[in-house]
């Protein structure tokens, strides 16, 4: 309902795809239409979208929560909205206080970027995918697919 009112004027654009029953994140799209069931962007839409193209996934732009930063982590105000910030917080109260409660900031990167991304990704490595970062992370488990020689490439 929200791409219908929001997004009227490129409605008849866009390719909705829908939730699936699995958690794979290595699925192809080409076969199987229906993306993992997991939650956080880069395990639902992102990688299924890298691996539906390639075996040999390079990864860019997730430095992961640094040991300064606040709420999820910080966003480059080049690349982000930061005056936008307090009114998706102000829209979403509960899943902000869900995701990075006070005292636990921390919650919602190791649960979504911790030990279950690191298993599908360990499993997708398993049947044949790279997975390499381009630059350091703070995220172990994407900080494990780092390669200083990568960032020498560049």
């Amino acid at each position: 309902m929200i791409v219908q009112s929001e997004f009227r004027a490129v409605e008849s654009l866009l390719v909705p795809v829908p939730w699936g029953e699995h958690t794979n994140i290595a699925v192809d799209l080409n076969d199987q239409f229906f993306l993992p069931d997991v939650e956080n962007v880069l395990a639902n839409l992102l990688l299924p979208l890298g691996c539906s193209l390639s075996r040999d996934v390079r990864m860019w732009g997730f430095d992961g929560r640094g040991p300064s930063d606040s709420g999820f982590w910080a966003n480059s105000d080049r690349h982000a909205y930061p005056e936008l910030m307090q009114s998706i917080r102000d829209a979403h109260p509960a899943f902000f206080a869900n995701k990075t409660p006070k005292g636990n900031e921390t919650k919602y990167v190791n649960q979504v970027h911790g030990d279950l991304l690191d298993e599908r990704m360990a499993e997708a490595e398993r049947r044949g995918f790279r997975f390499e970062m381009l630059h350091p992370s703070w995220t172990p488990t994407l900080q494990k697919r780092y390669r200083e020689e990568s960032s020498d490439q560049l």
